[in-house]
């Protein structure tokens, strides 16, 4: 049912010629709630108003009773409309396809390259990499692919530049350690931890997605340290005591140093 419905919402949307593409964030669609959201990009020329939206929609999107037109607009998430198929939640949004492209020069160029917030820049290049075509008779979606097939260097370079800076203030963590607070440490060493893995993804030319499922990734590239997912949550269990604070700070260290050494090998 979940895949029948999808398949002729992108039927109906393509039959607008303002949609220029439409894409799935995830490699399959979900079929049980478990699996996650129904997340579907539609790339326009211009993006049409919800009522015209909602006369495209099949029966089983527009007579949901959690159907909901135009829940936000925002520059990262679109102008969205939000339903549900067969309990899955599913987010329909919709983006200017000029604006899209722009986003993703300003970070292969370098120039927004930190976490806002709890968005990365970068992984919205992930995202397009792993991203289901399901409607893309003009290659849109194929475009963005191929600016990514070459990892972007001077992203690259620029990522591992703040890192290393961020790395290496360990002020607010000297200080939470000095005063046995936990809760100051907690924020301290996640800043740190968020430095140290985007600074790990740069050095192995993977673009960061985001903090979920990492260690799965990290697995499988070539320039980590030993047992790098294992130390990281020892880490963080030792910071959760007052009395093992600076143990957790001192195998932050050794895990950054190794990073750090890694880095400055030659590709």
């Amino acid at each position: 049912m979940v895949i029948e419905v999808i398949d002729e919402l992108v039927r109906a949307l393509r039959a607008d010629p303002r949609v220029l593409a439409i894409g799935l964030s995830s490699e399959s669609i979900p079929q049980t709630a478990g699996e996650g959201d129904i997340d579907l990009f539609v790339y326009c020329g211009e993006i049409p108003e919800p009522e015209a939206r909602k006369s495209l929609y099949p029966e089983a999107i527009r007579d949901c009773e959690r159907y909901a037109p135009r829940v936000f607009v925002d520059a990262r998430w679109g102008d969205s409309d939000y339903s549900e198929v067969n309990g899955i939640a599913t987010w329909i949004m919709y983006f200017r396809a000029d604006e899209v492209v722009d986003d993703l020069e300003s970070v292969v160029r370098g120039e927004r390259v930190a976490r806002e917030g709890g968005y990365y820049p970068t992984g919205r290049l992930a995202m397009f990499k792993r991203m289901m075509a399901l409607h893309d008779e003009t290659g849109f979606i194929e475009g963005l692919k191929r600016r990514l097939d070459a990892y972007p260097e001077v992203m690259g370079d620029r990522i591992r530049e703040q890192c290393i800076r961020e790395m290496q203030d360990e002020e607010d963590l000297v200080r939470a350690c000095a005063r046995k607070d936990v809760l100051f440490f907690h924020t301290s060493i996640d800043a740190a931890v968020d430095a140290l893995l985007r600074y790990l993804f740069a050095i192995n030319r993977e673009l960061f997605p985001s903090r979920k499922r990492n260690a799965e990734m990290i697995d499988g590239f070539g320039r980590r340290p030993d047992r790098f997912v294992e130390r990281l949550h020892e880490v963080l269990r030792l910071g959760t005591s007052e009395d093992s604070l600076g143990r957790s700070l001192e195998e932050y260290r050794r895990l950054r140093e190794e990073v750090m050494a890694l880095g400055e090998e030659p590709n």
